[in-house]
């Protein structure tokens, strides 16, 4: 008998630099095909063996009927030389494709792939592919514009459409969009909805961003020391007499402060210190949003963000 167990198992897989998950639900829903011969090569064939896949592959489920989609950096369309190329991935049983030493003929459809840059896509397709080698592979890059894993809201979104218009199953999207809005549904985000709601599982990178504050910022205590530096956020506006300067910059306008202390202490500055790395370009990302609702802002609302001006020349 079938273990239902099992049919239910979720594969998550890491990446260098982004955590993907392939979702394998519907596995007892596939028609089985023979296992493939074990020519997977490293480093797939360690997370085959990690996640005991198989186990799976000896059943006879290899994700035969199942199409997936990767929307990440590029596919074949590097900055700078690779180990590898695609008619090599495929020589060698990482990729499917015409000459796959297992069989698995059929390539992996790319749907765009004009923005040159590390081609991770490909690396996560290899893996995709060790899993699930009976499956319809697809790529598309989301037309990187600042960074390894930063697009814009738009290509994110197009990206996401044209999977949908594919018919893919499941999508992994590993791009970062830094200012995707909190209130409000994007354009990514309305797109990732229309996927959901046609019924595609769609999964998106967790990230690797955090970071533990220092102990010390130019020898004086820090008091972020060891802990986690992240965001605020608040579920409640809580409102406090402002500071002098923003009065009197606001003037004529009457304006109340936030009360960034939870506890009975006020605080309406939320100061904070960032630190600049000497040997390195500098770069600051600052992300200011808020909501409200008509019964805390029935008239106006402004809201100001106030950081000191920096001592040396930085990049905002």
């Amino acid at each position: 008998m079938t273990d239902p167990r099992r049919m239910q198992r979720i594969i998550v897989i890491a990446l260098s630099s982004a955590l993907a998950t392939v979702s394998l639900a519907s596995l007892s829903a596939l028609s089985p095909e023979p296992a493939a011969a074990a020519c997977t090569p490293p480093p797939a064939a360690a997370v085959v063996d990690a996640l005991d896949i198989d186990e799976l592959h000896a059943r006879g489920l290899t994700g035969a009927g199942v199409k997936i989609g990767v929307i990440s950096t590029s596919f074949d369309n590097a900055t700078t030389p690779q180990p590898t190329t695609e008619s090599q991935d495929i020589a060698a049983g990482a990729l499917p494709g015409p000459g796959n030493p297992c069989g698995w003929e059929r390539p992996v459809t790319v749907l765009s792939d004009n923005s040159p840059n590390d081609d991770e896509g490909r690396a996560m397709l290899q893996i995709v592919h060790a899993i699930a080698p009976a499956a319809e592979l697809y790529f598309a890059t989301a037309d990187v514009t600042e960074s390894a894993t930063v697009s814009s809201d738009q290509s994110i979104a197009d990206a996401i459409d044209s999977m949908i218009a594919a018919g893919v199953d499941i999508i992994v999207d590993d791009m970062m969009e830094v200012y995707d809005t909190a209130f409000s549904e994007g354009l990514s985000a309305a797109a990732a909805r229309r996927a959901s709601e046609a019924g595609i599982a769609y999964v998106v990178l967790a990230g690797n961003l955090g970071f533990v504050g220092a102990s010390t910022v130019d020898t004086s205590p820090a008091p972020s020391g060891g802990y986690q530096i992240a965001s605020y956020t608040s579920t409640a506006f809580r409102g406090a007499p402002c500071p002098a300067e923003i009065i009197a910059d606001a003037a004529p306008m009457p304006v109340e402060c936030h009360d960034f202390d939870p506890g009975p202490g006020v605080d309406t500055t939320q100061s904070y210190t960032l630190e600049v790395q000497s040997d390195r370009s500098p770069e600051l990302y600052a992300l200011v949003e808020w909501g409200t609702s008509r019964t805390t802002c029935r008239t106006r609302c402004t809201v100001r963000s106030r950081m000191p001006r920096p001592a040396r020349s930085r990049t905002f």
